[in-house]
């Protein structure tokens, strides 16, 4: 692999300044080496399937797991994806329809934990009227 990478170079002393933006190049470009040794998903391919499974970014963070910043990341090549969640992904790359199970849990449990905030309020308004 090799990378060109951008920043001041001396053609008399042979010194090198990168500046935050040239540090970017040779992250991402680890990233997607990092990718090919360990056998986990390219930022590409990471792209690729969340859009296949019709999810937005901080969707796709939200449901999947990672947080609502982590598929932008992993798409951009800033920070690599675990082999868990690479894992996740192949699976839903190949059957797509197991993300509406995933949607309908994470929607069911939403539903279970407003039901649960609601009788806690109504269990601390009868404990408050009662004394």
């Amino acid at each position: 692999m090799t990378v060109q990478q951008p920043g001041w170079y001396c053609n008399d002393c042979g010194e090198v300044v990168y500046e935050s933006a040239d540090a970017a190049v040779a992250e991402s470009a680890f990233v997607r080496l990092k990718s090919e040794v360990d056998d986990i998903l390219s930022p590409d391919e990471v792209q690729r399937i969340r859009k296949k499974l019709r999810l937005s970014q901080r969707r796709a963070g939200s449901l999947l797991g990672g947080g609502p910043r982590s598929f932008q990341k992993y798409e951009s090549g800033t920070d690599w994806v675990s082999k868990a969640m690479a894992n996740l992904l192949r699976l839903l790359d190949h059957e797509p329809g197991l993300i509406e199970h995933l949607v309908s849990r994470t929607q069911a449990g939403g539903r279970r934990v407003a039901a649960g905030r609601q009788r806690s309020a109504r269990n601390a308004r009868s404990t408050a009227s009662q004394g």
